[in-house]
């Protein structure tokens, strides 16, 4: 009787374990600590945002190639000419080697876009349009032709280039205008004869006589004298002209 008394008061007094001690040893993760975790998984995510910025320098970088050639595109009559031309290339073929240098009168920079080089063929006209920015400096020259590549060209640096079939200066006589939106900003009107022209020499303006009134004038033309280029052509492109002898 004594020792089953001792049982009985034993387990009186020993607790029974609960469902809650169990989650004590092995808790479980509530919503709010859920919500914790997720939350620094966001921080992670924040810091690797940084690519956005990556992203707008780039934009930024192809915005700069595009725009003008940064000169004035309104040019009048009066603040250009042209200046030397070679029609009768050589030994270049006349293909790639026909080209027209301009010169500006004025004390800004032009930009030649849009201006029109064509002929006065009533029968055929030709005509092409400069579609791209080409800068006319100050007082400078700038050179366009059918040919950009030097290496074929007789090395000249030609700022804009047209398509041979569509435009060609002909050796024993033509014209050459440059107009725009009904406006003529120069106008030549040469003879092989009569201008003394040479196979493989360009035809330069007198720097005397840098005014509309004497393009048609051959006596304001003369024949180069410097030569350029591996082919040794003769004259002075994108260079002041060479002094007229008489």
């Amino acid at each position: 009787m004594f020792s089953f008394s001792l049982l009985v008061l034993f387990a009186c007094l020993t607790p029974e374990r609960s469902d809650s001690d169990t989650g004590m040893i092995a808790p479980e993760l509530s919503d709010d600590d859920t919500d914790m975790a997720e939350l620094d998984s966001g921080d992670t995510d924040t810091d690797t945002d940084t690519d956005a910025d990556t992203d707008a320098d780039t934009d930024t970088d192809t915005d700069t190639d595009t725009g003008s050639a940064g000169g004035d595109p309104n040019f009048v009559v009066g603040e250009m000419l042209i200046n030397e031309f070679l029609a009768n290339s050589h030994p270049v073929a006349d293909e790639v080697g026909e080209w027209i240098e301009i010169l500006n009168l004025t004390d800004r920079d032009l930009d030649l876009q849009g201006l029109v080089l064509g002929d006065l063929d009533a029968n055929q006209p030709q005509a092409v349009t400069i579609d791209a920015p080409v800068l006319l400096p100050a007082h400078g020259f700038v050179v366009v032709g059918n040919s950009a590549a030097q290496d074929q060209n007789g090395g000249v640096d030609v700022a804009w280039a047209w398509a041979a079939a569509e435009f060609q200066l002909g050796n024993d006589g033509d014209e050459i205008v440059l107009s725009r939106d009904g406006d003529t900003y120069d106008s030549v009107a040469y003879e092989e004869a009569a201008w003394g022209m040479v196979k493989g020499v360009s035809v330069q303006r007198d720097s005397a006589t840098l005014d509309l009134s004497t393009s048609n004038d051959p006596a304001a033309w003369c024949a180069g004298t410097s030569t350029f280029g591996a082919d040794l052509q003769v004259g002075t492109p994108n260079l002041a002209n060479d002094a007229c002898v008489r």
